[in-house]
């Protein structure tokens, strides 16, 4: 009752408060900078092995099953999952959040060179990648085409789309996956 009535017996102080309040809220909210994405460093890892002219299941049993043997032996090693496709082995390695990044990612790819001599012949090197949210992909879009074959639905993507997108403000990345070039 006594902080009412102190209020009411004071009506410019009152609202030269209420207005200074109203002021400085509009000011910090103005000068407040908002990350809707803050940096996050994940505690995970992707190899990637290309392997031109493999398929899928000479890429398992040849370069991600070695792969996966060999990355389990590193310190911490939380999880590792594979994906292997005609030309390419995926895998990802997981780590607890405690782990020290840099002392990981050394190791690793000391891992990854004593592996990589045990591969088969012409395979490049494997490489490790760290994973961020920065490098997620926003927006994947697929080509189909109506007319003509896969090379004219990837000659649309590789000559038309990409330069569109390519103009596109913000656009950090465009990569074409499948189809069959037109050589």
């Amino acid at each position: 009752m006594k902080i009412i009535n102190f209020i009411l017996g004071r009506p410019i102080g009152t609202l030269m408060l209420c207005t200074g309040l109203a002021i400085g809220g509009i000011w910090a909210a103005a000068e407040t900078e908002a990350d809707f994405l803050p940096p996050i460093d994940l505690p995970e890892y992707t190899v990637t092995a290309l392997c031109p002219g493999y398929p899928a299941e000479d890429v398992r049993l040849l370069i991600c099953m070695p792969l996966e043997r060999a990355l389990s032996s590193a310190a911490s090693v939380k999880s590792i999952t594979s994906i292997s496709r005609d030309g390419l082995g995926l895998l990802r390695l997981e780590f607890p959040w405690s782990s020290d990044r840099r002392e990981i990612s050394s190791e690793c790819r000391e891992i990854i060179d004593l592996a990589w001599l045990e591969l088969p012949s012409g395979i490049p090197k494997p490489q490790l990648l760290s994973t961020s949210p920065d490098d997620i992909d926003i927006i994947s879009l697929a080509v189909f085409p109506l007319r003509g074959g896969i090379e004219a639905a990837r000659e649309i993507a590789e000559k038309r789309l990409r330069s569109m997108l390519q103009e596109v403000d913000g656009v950090g990345t465009i990569r074409l996956c499948g189809g069959r070039s037109s050589l």
